[in-house]
């Protein structure tokens, strides 16, 4: 396996960039933007015309699921139309039915009052969310807990919107095992089951958040295409919500997709992550399992620094602690700071710019910012 310095290498052609760099010099007034203060950058002038050219993808985002405990600073929907988003995954989900439903009817409820959003059910409605200029979403399960009754349910939750389903949290389910978990027995029968239920009702199957024999259990036990919505190599940062290469290289063998997260202690040692923190992990997944199975989920949440006040934060914080869905170790208390540059889902195209500034190729960054997800979805849900 290369390592990261490897890696970083074969993203950058010394040769290239010496000529560029001659050019640039020579050429002031050239394509390429000199302000170095653009984080990962510089970037070139027409980044943010590029970006908008692709089909920008988050394959997760809480922070529009999850109802506000009070005050809130920021309006998250516009701050995803703001920074060029045309799809998100919207987490719906909680520890229970009820606390689902509601999720589900809070983000369902300004859906129905924001003519600006386009609920995403099948590729051709991302398509759509596109040409009109609207806010694609899906309906995302993390906790599938709202599925303990009956697996069956499943169906009517498709019928809903979900679009997407993982097997676990960070802890223990009915159907398998957690990452916080010290120990993982895999997948369950019942795991087993539900996944058979959501491959016949076209529900693209997760294993973000679970152990990795879960995860590993989860891609074998999958008809069709398996996915990391959002996590990292463990290669790079270790924690245990960061995946081995095993399973990233799994998930892409499944014709699957790796999302890269920016959520701070998965992306960097530093509780200030830099841009090149990002671009250094999407780095190293590319190189990993190549391009073609790396997108982005950058689970931006509510209590991230910007979005609730300090206290508010603090306070949701001790009820995920509490409550056992975080682990100290693992979920370090905040303020949580994103990446520079995309601290939050209003900036999200200086990405693009960025992996341009590193040398990736427009064709490529379109594709990890929404090609490859468009793919799966075409697969799964027609």
């Amino acid at each position: 396996m290369k390592t990261i310095d490897d890696v970083v290498m074969t993203r950058r052609d010394f040769s290239k960039l010496a000529i560029a760099g001659a050019i640039g010099a020579a050429l002031p007034g050239s394509v390429w933007a000199q302000q170095p203060a653009q984080p990962g950058g510089p970037y070139p002038a027409n980044f943010r015309a590029i970006h908008d050219e692709m089909i920008a993808i988050d394959g997760t985002a809480p922070l529009l699921g999850y109802p506000p405990p009070g005050q809130i600073l920021v309006d998250p929907w516009d701050l995803y139309k703001k920074g060029g988003a045309d799809i998100v995954f919207t987490t719906v989900s909680s520890g229970n039915l009820e606390d689902t439903l509601n999720f589900l009817t809070y983000v369902a409820k300004h859906m129905a009052k924001d003519p600006d959003t386009l609920l995403i059910k099948k590729v051709a409605d991302a398509h759509e969310a596109k040409k009109t200029g609207k806010l694609g979403v899906v309906y995302q399960f993390q906790p599938p807990h709202a599925l303990y009754g009956n697996l069956e349910w499943a169906w009517f939750f498709k019928q809903a919107g979900i679009g997407i389903c993982q097997m676990t949290y960070n802890q223990k389910t009915e159907f398998g095992y957690g990452s916080g978990e010290k120990v993982d027995k895999g997948l369950t029968q019942k795991g087993r089951d539900l996944i058979k239920v959501l491959d016949e009702a076209k529900i693209i199957v997760d294993v973000a958040h679970g152990g990795v024999k879960t995860a590993l259990d989860t891609i074998d036990a999958g008809s069709t295409i398996v996915v990391c919505s959002h996590g990292n190599a463990r290669a790079v940062i270790n924690s245990d919500r960061n995946f081995p290469d095993e399973v990233l290289k799994a998930v892409a063998q499944k014709g699957g997709i790796c999302g890269v997260a920016g959520w701070p202690p998965f992306i960097s040692n530093n509780n200030r992550p830099s841009m090149d923190d990002m671009i250094r992990m999407i780095d190293y997944m590319v190189e990993l399992v190549g391009v073609d199975h790396v997108g982005i989920g950058m689970d931006y949440m509510l209590g991230q620094a910007g979005t609730i006040p300090d206290e508010d934060a603090k306070a949701l914080y001790k009820q995920l602690v509490d409550k056992g869905d975080w682990s100290p170790k693992t979920y370090p208390p905040p303020p949580w700071y994103y990446p520079e540059g995309i601290e939050l889902p209003s900036t999200l195209f200086n990405l693009t710019g960025a992996l341009l500034a590193r040398g990736y190729k427009k064709e490529d960054i379109a594709k990890i910012w929404g090609g490859n997800w468009l793919r799966i979805m075409g697969q799964v849900w027609g």
